[in-house]
């Protein structure tokens, strides 16, 4: 299996992260891969082990929770996904730095099908591309919404 790694720091609390990242109804807004997610999979979002559909450009992918550890780490595996992918686990984690600071760690794993290899090198580039779009979406969602928060309480103050 290969292995790839993204991480970015976003100022704002580990649980606040933790929370935005995994609550089906935030995600629809941030998250550029989870375009097409459906209503339905909104009741089984955090439940271990059920599956989920989750649609992006395409294809559609069904997965399953292997561990939902709030809130340190989210980690999903792909039990039904295009034919080139003979497996496939993807991980969030989310690490404390300080109080407001929170380093976030996005890890892919993949192992291609028989007769797939040539496909290595653009699927890895592709997925660090992707993994890296959806982390600075969340960031900018978060820390947005903490530059929200703070003018409102300074407005509030005056």
């Amino acid at each position: 299996m290969k292995t790839i790694r993204e991480r970015i720091e976003i100022n704002a609390p580990p649980l606040e992260v933790f929370d935005f990242a995994q609550r089906f109804i935030n995600r629809k807004t941030w998250d550029p891969f989870l375009t097409g997610l459906t209503e339905a999979t909104k009741d089984k979002w955090r439940e271990d082990g059920v599956l989920e559909l989750m649609t992006g450009s395409k294809p559609v992918i069904e997965c399953e929770y292997l561990k939902y550890d709030r809130p340190r780490h989210v980690t999903i595996k792909m039990i039904n996904g295009p034919h080139f992918l003979k497996g496939f686990t993807g991980t969030w984690r989310f690490m404390y730095i300080d109080r407001e600071r929170t380093a976030v760690v996005f890890l892919y794993n993949f192992e291609l099908a028989a007769g797939w290899s040539w496909l290595q090198a653009g699927l890895e580039a592709y997925f660090r591309w992707d993994m890296g779009r959806r982390l600075h979406a969340l960031k900018n969602e978060l820390e947005q919404e903490v530059d929200l928060l703070d003018a409102l309480e300074k407005q509030f103050a005056a």
